[in-house]
Formats: structure tokens, sequence, C-alpha cells
């Protein structure tokens, strides 16, 4: 059996993990501001809750990325140990095989911590969705919840209006009976809106009274909603503000997925790389070797990049 060069390793896609240390940084500020926030709605609040938990559950899943980059990171290094060995001395048969299956074992176990790590951001995520669309219904109830208050205080108004010109009318009639009759009661207001102190004697000056009143309550009413509304655009203005950080936080998943994804992917075509050229006459040449060499020490320099950088932002920031 002739012998076969091995090429595997050597056009090895280099990671780029700097656009993740951003997102890691962006996604524990928002987060962290998420905490500041205080909505007098408490399904609102419980969104707000359900978010900080998924957030200490991102920390978690960051912290353990950075120990298992630390440990790829080794593996590449342990790659990089044996295919020197293997270029170096030539090695073929049994003994190439031998190495070529630790190569192999741990490429595996990269390619399982890479996914378990990119399954849990895709939980939080997916739960992180579920929150948002909540807060994304609510925000559609208080906006008609608004729209109906705001149509009820401009009603109240306008009939505080119409009570308030009916209550002067019927003053107006009784003006020509003041000098002969007793007071027994005096129209709340009607001495600021006629100049005078009204004395009510009979069924009309009552009905005065009754429409004055009803002139007020109608203004209090308004008044009563108009605090309202300003209460519930507060909220509404929260819960946007709320989903566009949730919405931030999903996007940076995205990102992250994305990483981990990849090198799910280029491991697990390493892997089957390998399956498709195990012979027993399988060698590196030197030249060959240099080249598989020097990109896997550009992954483990990424690699570490990422621990350094990642590790840094976590001590930076700190997530309720």
């Amino acid at each position: 059996m002739c012998s076969i060069e091995v090429n595997t390793f050597s056009n090895v896609s280099i990671p780029d993990t700097s656009n993740i240390q951003d997102s890691v940084r962006s996604a524990i500020i928002e987060f962290h501001l998420i905490s500041f926030e205080s909505v007098d709605d408490e399904l609102v609040t419980d969104c707000i809750a359900q978010i900080l938990k998924e957030g200490e559950k991102f920390r978690n899943v960051t912290t353990k990325s950075i120990s298992e980059s630390t440990i790829m990171s080794q593996h590449c290094g342990e790659i990089i140990t044996h295919v020197e060995f293997l270029t170096q001395n030539h090695v073929k048969g049994k003994v190439f095989l031998e190495i070529l299956e630790d190569i192999l074992s741990w490429a595996q176990k990269c390619k399982n911590e890479s996914e378990a790590i990119e399954t849990e951001y895709r939980n939080i995520r997916g739960r992180l969705n579920t929150i948002l669309k909540k807060l994304q219904t609510r925000n559609e109830d208080v906006d008609e919840e608004i729209k109906k208050k705001t149509d009820s205080a401009i009603k109240a108004k306008e009939e505080g209006k119409s009570f308030r010109n009916k209550a002067i009318s019927s003053i107006a009639v009784l003006l020509p009976a003041m000098a002969s009759t007793i007071s027994v009661a005096v129209i709340p207001g009607a001495q600021h809106a006629l100049g005078v102190t009204v004395p009510i004697t009979t069924a009309a000056g009552k009905n005065a009274i009754n429409t004055w009143r009803k002139r007020g309550d109608c203004y209090g009413l308004a008044r009563s909603l108009k605090s309202e509304i300003l209460k519930l655009e507060e909220v509404t203005r929260k819960i946007s503000e709320i989903i566009k950080v949730t919405q931030q936080i999903i996007s940076t998943f995205n990102g992250l997925q994305i990483f981990w994804q990849k090198q799910v992917d280029e491991v697990s075509g390493l892997i089957s790389r390998f399956n498709h050229t195990m012979n027993s006459n399988l060698y590196y040449n030197e030249m060959k070797g240099r080249a598989v060499i020097n990109n896997w020490k550009k992954v483990q320099k990424q690699y570490e990049s990422y621990n350094s950088t990642v590790r840094n932002v976590m001590n930076e920031t700190y997530m309720i």
C-alpha cells in the first residue's frame, strides 16, 4: 500500500472572537441597566425579574465559556505538539494512527464543549423571546387603555362644561327672587361665577346646586383620568425601553451562537476528514506539518485572546 500524505488541519479557519468580546460586554451592561427599571405594573415587574434571572444564567454560561475555551486552547497546544512530533520524526503506521486517535478525541471534546455552550445561549435567547412577546402584548394593552381613558377624560371635561353652563343659567333665573327669599343654601362656586351669594328656596335652585356639583364631579373625573394616563404613559415608555434592551440582548446571543456553531462545524469537519483518511501508511510531510502547526498556533492565540478579554470584561462589570 502506498504512503499517503495527510493535509488535514492545514486549512484551519481562524476564529474571530473580537465581536464576541464586544457582545459579552454589551449584554452585561444591558442586563445591568434593566436592574434599575421600576414600573408600576405587576406583569412588567415580573418580566423584569425574569430577565434578570436570565442575566444570571448568561453570566454563568459566559464564565463556563471562559473555562471551556481554556481547555480548547490546551487541546490546540496538544495538537501542535503531536503534529510537531509526527512531522519531525516522520511517524507512520500504528503510532501515527494512535496519535491521530488522540487528536480526534481532543477535537471531539472541543466540539462537544462548544455545542453545549451554544445550546445554553440558545435556550436563554428562547426564554428572552418569550418575555419579549409578553412585554409587547402588555405594551399594546397599555396603549389601548390610554386611548380609552383619554377619550373618557375628554368626554368628562366636555360634560363638565355643559353642567357649568346649565348651572349658571339656573342661577340667572333665580336672581329676581333673591331680595325676597331666606337663604337656606348656597350654590358652591356661584359667588365666583356671578359675583354674588345665591340663596336657594326653590326646586330650580336645588337643581342648580346638583348641576353645579355634577360639573365638579366631571372635572374631578377628568383630572383623575389624566393622572392615570400620565402613569400609563410612563409604564409604556419603560416597557418600550425594556423591549429595546431585550432585543439588543437577543441580538447579542445571535452573535454568540454564530461563533460557537462555527466552532462545532469546523471541528466536526476535521473529525470527518480524519475518518475518511484513516490509513496505516498515513503521514505528515515536513512542509505540510509546518503549515498545520502555524495555523493551529493562530487558533490557539484566538482562544487565549477570548479568555483574556472576556475575563477582563466580567471583572470590570457586574450584573445584578
